[in-house]
């Protein structure tokens, strides 16, 4: 009988995230603001991203592929630890913004329980799927900035729950939206203060990885009175009105999000067609005079046009400077011939703001593929990602 490794491990990743949150100056820090009831959701996105940080770093230095059968996290295996650990974090978020709401309540003179939002369990599932999906060397990043960007999503949840909540009970919440100072032009031009729910772009509730802008709340003051009727809104009337409008809102999102993955999925098969093509064309001349040309040593050359023409043989093409780097940043990251074209032929994962396609070889190692010639250009490596690489998301 194989022995469950479950309990053993999520002990193991409770302890050590208990000493993490214990030991953290941040946290107390932060705690001690909210206690002095100084704390604003400013410094709740800051507790989520630090709670957010200590698990991802927990989920690193326990979770090692030699330690899963086969070295795949089996769905089994990843939904009794990630969905538990995910909803803790849940909770201790939701608990800090809690009272940041009740004193925002209170300094607006607002009577009004702080509002708890449901735990997004559609997303601890995606991530429980898609980790369990393929080897876990291929797809641990998943226990890194995602976690982090889901532990802070949830305290924008919680400003859209009481905005929402609020305004429904005729108050006038205005929602702000803040830059970090170093993320990217398009949160930049999402920084600015809005009326809820109308006045407020749908961008201002998303963010792509590693975005550390925050999302914070005003409850605003006064009832709302119509200008036409002289009435108070509220009524149940402009409720489902407003509710109609938002949904009307989210079927739009969801449109445009679909629209998009078929198109990566389109373009992703064009190019897949032109691996058939290649795999008949004539080795490129230029590459390989190139490649001759390159001040290396006789062995690491010879390898270099070793790889590039079994790539080429296998349908994929790289231009010199692509094979260069291959050479050198995907072998020392011990990534094989076989992890690097197992990753080319793969859906793209990200998208760089020239168009250019980023696949990723879950080793800090990212392919970077034209999309018009369908080569590769370059091979990078990166602890963190590029702030322009827009993700592209699972399949």
């Amino acid at each position: 009988m194989v022995k469950d490794l479950v309990p053993g491990l999520l002990k193991q990743i409770e302890r050590e995230f208990a000493n993490g949150m214990a030991n953290s100056r941040k946290l107390f820090l932060l705690l001690d603001k909210l206690e002095k009831h100084m704390a604003t959701y400013a410094d709740a996105n800051e507790q989520a991203i630090e709670v957010g940080e200590i698990l991802a770093r927990v989920f690193a230095e326990t979770i090692k592929p030699e330690d899963l059968p086969d070295g795949i996290m089996y769905y089994n295996i990843a939904e009794r630890i990630i969905d538990p650990t995910l909803k803790t974090n849940h909770h201790l978020v939701t608990a800090y913004a809690s009272d940041v709401q009740k004193t925002l309540n209170e300094k607006a003179g607002l009577r009004i329980k702080p509002q708890i939002p449901e735990v997004n369990q559609e997303r601890i599932d995606g991530i429980v799927k898609r980790i369990s999906s393929e080897p876990f060397k291929n797809v641990k990043w998943l226990l890194g900035e995602p976690v982090v960007n889901f532990t802070q999503s949830i305290v924008d949840d919680m400003v859209r729950e009481n905005a929402n909540f609020q305004y429904n009970a005729g108050l006038q919440p205005k929602i702000v939206r803040k830059s970090s100072g170093d993320c990217c032009e398009w949160c930049d031009n999402l920084v600015g203060i809005y009326g809820y729910p109308d006045g407020v772009p749908l961008d201002v509730w998303r963010r792509h990885r590693f975005c550390r802008c925050t999302v914070e709340y005003d409850p605003g003051k006064g009832k709302r009175e119509n200008v036409h009727t002289k009435r108070r809104s509220g009524s149940k009337e402009d409720i489902e009105a407003r509710a109609k409008l938002r949904n009307k809102q989210w079927d739009e999102v969801e449109k445009e999000r679909e629209k998009r993955r078929r198109s990566r999925i389109e373009k992703a098969k064009k190019l897949n067609q032109q691996i058939e093509t290649r795999k008949q064309s004539p080795y490129d001349k230029e590459t390989l005079a190139e490649l001759e040309q390159k001040k290396w040593s006789i062995a690491f050359k010879n390898k270099a046009i070793k790889f590039y023409r079994n790539a080429h043989d296998a349908g994929l093409e790289f231009n010199s400077h692509a094979v260069a780097r291959v050479m050198d940043r995907a072998r020392s990251a011990g990534l094989s011939y076989e992890d690097v074209v197992s990753a080319c032929k793969g859906l793209p994962r990200y998208i760089q703001e020239d168009g250019r396609l980023v696949y990723n070889t879950g080793k800090n190692i990212y392919l970077i593929q034209d999309p018009e010639t369908g080569s590769f250009v370059s091979c990078v490596k990166r602890e963190k990602l590029r702030r322009d690489w827009l993700d592209l998301g699972d399949e």
